[in-house]
């Protein structure tokens, strides 16, 4: 999870915001649901549907159906390690419709198509915008909206 700097200040700080973030007050759509996987959910990951109704859990196989990209919130529960996820039971807020700032494991460019990391040794729900065999799927209702380096903060643009 991305944190502030505060050693430093003055000048225009947070210019590229954090992954998670909903960047603007265009038409968007934010869904809440319950995670029910045991593994805590970071900000800006693809969340897809779980086995109960309005639940949802982080990606294990290519035909998992996407609900959406969890939202930052400002108020979260820490885990044992300090850091601040959606545990296990807690709401998670879904950018269903809209524009968000995720990491790009590989770099982007605007209009790339976006492949949702489901396996392998990258982080489950990450973001690409090129595929990797038997580790991701596509993603047809969003595009990259950005320009960004590999691992960098790149803007989805979910259409659905």
């Amino acid at each position: 999870m991305s944190r502030p700097d505060l050693s430093t200040y003055g000048g225009r700080l947070l210019d590229e915001g954090y992954a998670g973030q909903v960047i603007d007050l265009n038409t968007h759509s934010i869904f809440n649901y319950r995670n029910e996987g045991a593994v805590g959910i970071d900000f800006g990951l693809f969340v897809v549907r779980g086995a109960a109704a309005d639940t949802c859990k982080l990606p294990g196989a290519a035909d998992d159906e996407i609900v959406g990209i969890s939202v930052r919130h400002s108020v979260g529960v820490a885990d044992i390690s300090g850091n601040v996820l959606y545990l296990q039971n807690a709401m998670v807020p879904a950018l269903e419709i809209g524009r968000i700032r995720v990491v790009c494991e590989n770099g982007c460019s605007p209009g790339d198509p976006v492949f949702v990391r489901y396996d392998g040794v990258g982080v489950k729900g990450a973001a690409r915008s090129a595929t990797v065999a038997d580790e991701t799927a596509a993603f047809s209702s969003a595009v990259w909206d950005s320009t960004t380096a590999a691992g960098g903060l790149g803007v989805i643009r979910i259409l659905k």
